[in-house]
Parts: structure tokens; C-alpha cells; sequence
């Protein structure tokens, strides 16, 4: 089925034209992904509806995975990636949401859900090995899972300037990962961050002294 809406991005070629236009009728996308093989697309972001998530088949511009269906919605879903295979999708949004599936099917691997962040999910990768999904919430929290397991395997938790976002500080927050670091340094919230190509540091923006923790 042909797909008939401009979503707000576009495929480029280097140095061409946008080459694709996609289009759907559901997500204003915020954020989108592409598989490393370049034939998958993930699109999030919000709707009057709620907003949610879709993966799309580039090769023929139909959608794979519905994210509005079922009990994967995130009301909202703000962050998104493809495993390095291809195979796996996670995404994050609003009230904690986070999901694991499988990027083909849409099949349920890991609902993280309630496993450890308490707040919106903004950033989430997989290590190169796909071993591990490492994810930032609202919480003050990066937090790393091991994915073969089903384990929370470390936190990293940082402290605001706005008390109310330190929710990792509550009495009754419970930490469940295996391996706990309390990082050093002045923050507002935690913004940006990237992960090294051997999936072994990572680095964060957001210090308000202007450092960048490794």
C-alpha cells in the first residue's frame, strides 16, 4: 500500500537530491534511525493521538512494525535505535515506556518498563556487539542492560541543580542493576551522547562546568 503523507525528513544520497520521500499518516516525527544496511527506517515522536513509533521497509515503503498498536505505545516515544544486525529495536518514550522487539516481527523481546528508570527515556544504543542497550532517562540515569540475561547490569546516576529530577534519590526507589556509579559533577539535565565504535566509552554532554565525562 502506497503511503501518502510527507513525514518531516528525507533520504539523502551524498552530494544529491533527497532520492526518497516517505510518508504516513500517524507519527510527526521527532527522531528516526536507520539500520546499518540502510534498508530500515525507525521513525518516533508525538501525534494529537499520542504519538508513537513505526519501522518502515525501504525497499518498498511499507510499514513493518506499528509501534501504535497494541501494548508497545509509548504515548509519545522519544528515542529510538536498530541493534548493528538489524535485528532488534529499542525505543523509549513518556511514563518510563521502553521496549525491546524484534525490528521484523514487532514481537515483545524485553518490556523495560518499570525495570529501573522512573522517568522519560531520551537517548538509548546498542554496544556494536549487541550485548548490551544502553539508555538515558529524565531520571538523572544511564543505565546499561545486558540483553542476552534479561539483567540490569550498571547505572550511572548524576545529580541535577532541580532536586525533582533526581528521582534515583527517592526512599522508594529501588536499584536493581548489578554495578552502581554515582558521577561527580553539575547538571542541569543530561543531554546528548555518543558511544565509541568498540562500544567501550561512552560520552555525555549537559556538564554545566562545561566537562565532558568519559
Amino acid at each position: 500500500m502506497m503511503i501518502s503523507i510527507v513525514l518531516s525528513f528525507c533520504l539523502f544520497s551524498l552530494a544529491q537530491q533527497p532520492r526518497t520521500m516517505l510518508v504516513d499518516h500517524d507519527v510527526i516525527s521527532d527522531h528516526s534511525c536507520l539500520s546499518l544496511d540502510g534498508k530500515t527506517i525507525g521513525i518516533s515522536g508525538g501525534t494529537q493521538g499520542g504519538g508513537d513509533w513505526k519501522v518502515f521497509d525501504l525497499t518498498d515503503g511499507k510499514c513493518r512494525v506499528n509501534g501504535m498498536d497494541g501494548k508497545l505505545r509509548c504515548w509519545g516515544a522519544w528515542a529510538m535505535a536498530f541493534s548493528a544486525d538489524g535485528s532488534m529495536m529499542a525505543v523509549g518514550g513518556n511514563y518510563n515506556k521502553f521496549f525491546l522487539v524484534n525490528s521484523m516481527t514487532g514481537a515483545l523481546i524485553w518490556d523495560l518498563t518499570n525495570e529501573g528508570h522512573v522517568s522519560v527515556i531520551t537517548n538509548v544504543c546498542f554496544t556494536p556487539d549487541g550485548k548490551y542497550l544502553i539508555s538515558t532517562g529524565g531520571d538523572m540515569m544511564i543505565r546499561v542492560w545486558e540483553i542476552k540475561n534479561r539483567k540490569a547490569h550498571a547505572v550511572f546516576r548524576f545529580t541535577s541543580t532541580n532536586r525533582r529530577l533526581n528521582q534515583w534519590q527517592s526512599p522508594l526507589y529501588k536499584e536493581r542493576a548489578k554495578y552502581v556509579y554515582n558521577v561527580e559533577g553539575k547538571y542541569h539535565h543530561l543531554q546528548q551522547s555518543a558511544l565509541s565504535p568498540d562500544g567501550k566509552t561512552f560520552a555525555l554532554a549537559g556538564n554545566l562546568d562545561r566537562k565532558i565525562p568519559l
